[in-house]
């Protein structure tokens, strides 16, 4: 089991550990399915309202142990809950930035003083927004994670984690043109489940210890040797055209074409 480090050779998310972890039982929701079995849009919608809600969220700020403090942060804080909790929905997002700048979600003016990084003349601070559906068991675990590791503060310790609107936040207009109720909600699991993916590609990408990204020198992936080109590239490309633009395309005469 993942728990604040890495055994030798390891990766933070391990596919195969999903569902057979020691002590780590199935946590499926009756009524659950994934987004890959084929289901009708009325049946999603049902289970979409239900999976927006209880949603919680936690803002982790680190130290600075030097530029691996961001793979270092996912192994010892994140990546444990998807290993215990797999089937529990869960994103992250990553801040490195001034003092004043995105203070959101936390109670920034409490930051103790070896959690404030002096760069380019200001004080800034290193963190990562958690967000994820909450139950007792994950959030007494996230809390014992953070607490028990010195690298590490929230504002909320000893207290409940925030609520999250998962529906007002990647169900607003940002992400769903339409604003009805039901098509923001099948929008913001859609959202979710996408963000949900891609950091656990993230997670699987670090190798360990030290803690590390991995480097992909694919000739795809040039200059940045990083598996997160080629992803990139993969996302755009269901809805971009070739110059960058969005879709809709035409072929016309041999040539292509914006509608």
């Amino acid at each position: 089991m993942v728990s604040g480090g890495l055994s030798p050779g390891s990766r933070a998310y391990d596919w195969a550990n999903l569902g057979r972890q020691a002590g780590a039982p199935s946590r499926r929701r009756p009524g659950y399915f994934s987004l890959g079995m084929a289901v009708d849009r009325g049946s999603f919608e049902v289970n979409a309202t239900e999976y927006c809600e209880g949603w919680k969220q936690a803002r982790v700020f680190s130290k600075y142990t030097g530029p691996q403090w961001y793979p270092e942060i996912l192994v010892a804080v994140v990546a444990p809950l998807t290993v215990e909790f797999p089937e529990n929905p869960l994103f992250f997002s990553k801040y490195a930035c001034p003092l004043n700048k995105d203070v959101g979600d936390t109670e920034i003016q409490q930051l103790p003083p070896e959690f404030r990084i002096p760069n380019q003349g200001d004080d800034w601070h290193l963190s990562v927004r958690l967000r994820f559906r909450g139950s007792d068991q994950i959030e007494g675990r996230l809390a014992e994670l953070i607490d028990s590791d010195t690298r590490y503060w929230y504002s909320e310790s000893g207290k409940p984690f925030r609520v999250f609107d998962l529906i007002k936040d990647i169900g607003s207009t940002r992400f769903s043109p339409s604003q009805e109720n039901s098509a923001r909600e099948r929008r913001a699991r859609l959202v979710a489940e996408a963000l949900r993916a891609n950091n656990l590609v993230v997670l699987d990408a670090i190798l360990g210890p030290p803690s590390k990204f991995e480097e992909n020198m694919d000739g795809f992936n040039a200059p940045g040797r990083s598996t997160f080109i080629s992803m990139g590239h993969m996302y755009n490309n269901v809805w971009e055209d070739y110059s960058g633009q969005p879709l809709p395309i035409l072929l016309q005469r041999g040539n292509l074409e914006r509608l």
